[in-house]
């Protein structure tokens, strides 16, 4: 059942690095793959300079390919991986490549290698955006109390018009019960303060979902989340 809500954009920023992506244990993994000796003498504040010196050892293909098998090589297969190694330098692969759910991983990596090489890799950049909702209906202020990213993206849509991608590739499941697509564009969400019928939200997304809105855009939009 859909409900009222407006939608107030509160915060609407780039960001190249989504906070906390990498832990050093991380960065320690990747050396190790590179065959560096003395990791644990690193100081933890410098591993990631060594981490690109040791990167910057092998060509762009053969070091986005050991990023790539860190942290997804329990996902892709050997070909899918050298594939992907190949377009990581020249593609917005967090955007454009085809399994959806490795977005937010193909935009940590991309972002890992850009700065490690200095930005021989595509300079990745993502939305940190800000919004408020307020229910309407104490039906709506209900389901506000469930938030989940189902809602959430469905709002973001419905704040653009039809010709934004989101709403021309997923109308259907805009309007419909199930929109399992939702996790993989809703890459992160907090909410930061809730009230008997408002939330404020903190969510990370890619700009190709989200770039038809702006900063202290309002808006009303009749949704819903998934139906459970």
């Amino acid at each position: 059942m859909d409900h009222k809500y407006t939608v107030e954009i509160l915060q609407f920023s780039t960001i190249h690095e989504l906070e906390g992506a990498w832990s050093n244990d991380d960065y320690k993994a990747i050396l190790e793959q590179c065959e560096f000796d003395g990791i644990e003498e690193i100081p933890e504040g410098e591993l990631f300079d060594y981490l690109s010196l040791a990167l910057q050892d092998y060509d762009p293909e053969d070091a986005a390919a050991i990023v790539l098998t860190h942290r997804l090589g329990d996902r892709l297969k050997k070909g899918q991986i050298q594939s992907v190694a190949n377009d990581i330098q020249e593609e917005n692969l967090w955007e454009e490549y085809g399994e959806m759910a490795l977005h937010e991983e193909l935009f940590n990596i991309t972002s890992l290698l850009y700065s490690a090489f200095n930005g021989r890799f595509p300079h990745p950049d993502a939305i940190d955006l800000r919004m408020k909702i307020t229910a309407a209906t104490a039906d709506g202020a209900v389901s506000l109390k469930s938030l989940d990213e189902s809602l959430l993206a469905r709002a973001l849509a419905l704040g653009q018009d039809d010709h934004a991608i989101i709403n021309r590739l997923f109308d259907e499941k805009i309007a419909g019960p199930s929109f399992t697509e939702s996790k993989d564009i809703i890459w992160k969400f907090t909410i930061e303060e809730e009230t008997k019928d408002t939330a404020t939200v903190h969510i990370n997304t890619a700009r190709y979902w989200v770039k038809g809105l702006r900063k202290n855009e309002v808006f009303e939009v009749k949704t819903h989340g998934d139906e459970v």
